[in-house]
């Protein structure tokens, strides 16, 4: 009985390990991201969106992910759900084809994590940016909400 047990645990390590190797393990679903510091995630997810992979980019946000402009002193609610958030990208991506963020300063306070972000992009010919800060709050190892605090031009 024991040899059976050990048999079918190597036959699944060895079909696992294939997968592997032949690249068809992908994420089964965007609900499940290897744990990682809450820094870890926002670095990860601010280079999906340099690399405009949106389906990546959604597994490290919350499916109820909130996402917050602070216009003139009060917090407006912009997004509100990931669909939503990738939608949102989605169009500026194909509005700004050359749009990057750059993560100048990170700091982590526990689940909160502080950028000082600029984003880069370009406008009939002419390279614009602008620099943020974003503030990350991340529970269980997925970005729940984002709030950005935008200098002017």
């Amino acid at each position: 009985m024991m040899g059976k047990k050990c048999t079918c645990r190597v036959a699944f390590v060895l079909a696992c390990f294939s997968a592997a190797l032949t690249g068809c393990v992908t994420i089964a679903s965007r609900d499940r991201i290897p744990a990682a510091s809450p820094q870890s995630v926002v670095s990860a997810y601010l280079d999906t969106l340099n690399r405009r992979d949106l389906l990546a980019m959604t597994a490290y946000v919350t499916p109820n992910v909130e996402w917050y402009s602070v216009v003139n002193g009060e917090r407006v609610l912009e997004i509100a759900d990931r669909e939503s958030l990738s939608q949102m990208l989605s169009r500026y991506y194909a509005q700004y084809d050359r749009a990057q963020w750059t993560a100048e300063r990170i700091e982590t306070a526990g689940q909160i994590v502080a950028v000082l972000e600029r984003s880069q992009w370009t406008k009939n010919e002419r390279v614009e940016s602008r620099s943020g800060l974003a503030v990350y709050e991340v529970e269980a190892g997925r970005i729940r909400r984002i709030t950005y605090f935008l200098q002017s031009h």
